[in-house]
């Protein structure tokens, strides 16, 4: 029997929502443990004595990440005429088997890694597409900006403990033993199933679209352009982040794993209140706020390293990186049509990763041509700036005409 929800079955309705977010709190487990502190730095000590250049990790991100929108694209648009769950279900299920295969690559097949990785990074940013397009068939409102933010915050909670346990168990074991990358991958496997759990249902509940809020066209391709560009910056940030910590500040692997833990520790909190925030009105302002947080990020990272221009750096990334990300996709989520948010959020994935493409690649070649990160960084800084130009008077407005309505 089909679950039935109505304005009054709060329990079932906040059930439904705490699966969603499990699936944030699985996923954030393999971006922080896999993508930004073990992958980056394997590529970096043990595949480039198989011939890998700095610029592999940037190339094999965005061979994935073409794959990987293509994917939200086509399995997007498909899943809203034959069930967003059922494709959900399967891509989250490729990626556990993927993620698994390419730790055991790490111990018994180097040359797989690369591959391996490609193909599971790809399934996991449709994966990816597939969650957020949940989002619009759950909330209504501006409660989009809170459940987005309880999400995403949540998923930090994921990050830490994933984080904490791979550091245990290097500490145990080795930097990349088989049990570090596998553990990771049960990991998340264990808590998508369980997201999977309570999600079957989800379309039952009222949706968040409101026409009084919804963009036109132009308004549309200005806000995605402005997201994309964000979005670029910040997922370069987070690829390169451990690389940067390494090779320009000289810091060791545990240190960069603490510094890593230390930004989720900040965001959990700083992106659920944020989400309550900008659901009682206060959206532009903590939207500015985290965009300002992650330009004073990258102006910091230029100077000499010290234990409290480090700790600074954290909290500061830890503020704006969950803050901007989760404002921008509930706010997204508010002006799509339920029944198109698979084919929206295939788009919204595309733009979103679409500059990593060139991004990675552009970053890690100039990287290793000026034998510096810092020029690059401080290119980067002005185009996050130029993201924020182009976004924010499409925020202003639409937030606008929300507060008024509600």
């Amino acid at each position: 029997m089909p679950l039935l929800i109505n304005s009054n079955d709060n329990v079932n309705k906040n059930s439904i929502v705490r699966s969603w977010a499990y699936y944030d709190f699985a996923n954030s487990g393999y971006i922080l443990s896999y993508g930004a502190f073990l992958l980056p730095a394997y590529f970096a000590t043990v595949l480039i004595n198989f011939g890998y250049p700095l610029a592999a990790w940037g190339t094999a991100n965005a061979i994935a990440t073409f794959l990987g929108v293509l994917l939200a694209l086509l399995w997007g648009k498909t899943s809203d005429k034959y069930g967003k769950y059922k494709f959900l279900k399967w891509t989250v299920v490729l990626s556990s088997l993927g993620m698994i295969l390419l730790g055991l690559a790490t111990s018994f097949s180097e040359a797989l890694v690369a591959p391996l990785f490609v193909i599971t990074q790809a399934m996991f940013i449709a994966s990816l597409s597939l969650s957020d397009s949940v989002l619009p068939h759950i909330s209504q409102g501006p409660e989009s900006y809170r459940y987005s933010g309880f999400a995403w915050g949540i998923g930090y909670i994921g990050g830490i403990l994933s984080l904490i346990m791979v550091l245990i168990l290097q500490k145990q074991s080795s930097e990349f033993s088989l049990s570090v990358f596998l553990s990771v991958s049960l990991f998340y496997a264990f808590f998508s199933g369980l997201a999977l759990k309570g999600l079957k249902y989800f379309n039952t509940l009222p949706s968040s679209y409101e026409e009084s809020v919804s963009l036109t066209r132009k308004q549309k391709t200005q806000f995605l352009l402005g997201f994309w560009i964000i979005s670029e910056c910040i997922t370069v940030f987070i690829l390169f982040f451990a690389l940067y910590c390494s090779k320009e500040l000289g810091l060791t692997s545990m240190q960069i794993g603490y510094m890593l833990l230390l930004i989720q520790v900040v965001a959990f909190p700083a992106t659920v209140i944020g989400g309550r925030l900008a659901t009682r009105g206060k959206m532009n302002t903590v939207f500015t706020s985290s965009m300002i947080c992650m330009m004073m990020a990258f102006v910091l990272l230029l100077l000499p390293p010290s234990t409290p221009l480090v700790v600074l750096i954290s909290i500061l990334g830890g503020f704006s990186i969950g803050n901007s990300q989760s404002i921008l996709r509930a706010h997204y989520a508010r002006v799509v049509k339920p029944e198109r948010s698979g084919t929206e959020f295939g788009f919204y994935s595309f733009v979103s990763q679409a500059a990593v493409i060139i991004g990675p690649i552009l970053y890690g070649w100039s990287s290793d041509s000026l034998d510096s990160q810092k020029i690059p960084l401080v290119v980067l800084t002005v185009i996050i700036f130029i993201g924020f130009l182009i976004v924010s008077p499409i925020m202003r407005m639409r937030n606008t005409v929300a507060n008024e309505s509600v």
